[in-house]
């Protein structure tokens, strides 16, 4: 599972966009048409990403458990060997890999959720739905 850079990259930069810089000198006609097309791309971004971390959280529970060895007991674990005890920790490293890159994912939607609020509140008091 690899989280694309360039949807990290899009709410890392959504996440920086002050609102008052964006429509500050606008009349209020644009900035109403800023303000709205601004909601909608932080609705989409945050839409792609929820949807990259459904996908990556199914296929991850979907992934045999490495730690299925513990079902085994000890003889069996004892007749797998070392191959098995190899493959189990080079399956526990990767999914630990993938869930701090989900991680990141997470803490750049974090950053625009918050965006997102204010937006919301900016637009539908200047007459948005």
């Amino acid at each position: 599972m690899t989280v694309s850079a360039e949807l990290l990259e899009r709410l890392r930069e959504l996440a920086l966009v002050e609102l008052d810089v964006l429509v500050g000198r606008l009349s209020d006609e644009d900035a109403f048409a800023v303000m709205g097309a601004h909601v909608g791309d932080l609705e989409d971004a945050l839409a792609e990403a929820r949807a990259a971390l459904r996908e990556a959280q199914r296929a991850m529970s979907a992934a045999a458990d490495p730690l299925g060895l513990l079902d085994l007991g000890s003889e069996r674990r004892t007749r797998a060997g070392d191959e098995a005890f190899d493959d189990a920790a080079a399956r526990v490293e990767k999914r630990a890999a993938e869930r701090r890159e989900l991680a990141r994912l997470e803490e750049a939607v974090k950053g625009v959720m918050g965006r997102l609020l204010d937006a919301d509140r900016r637009w539908v008091a200047m007459g948005g739905r």
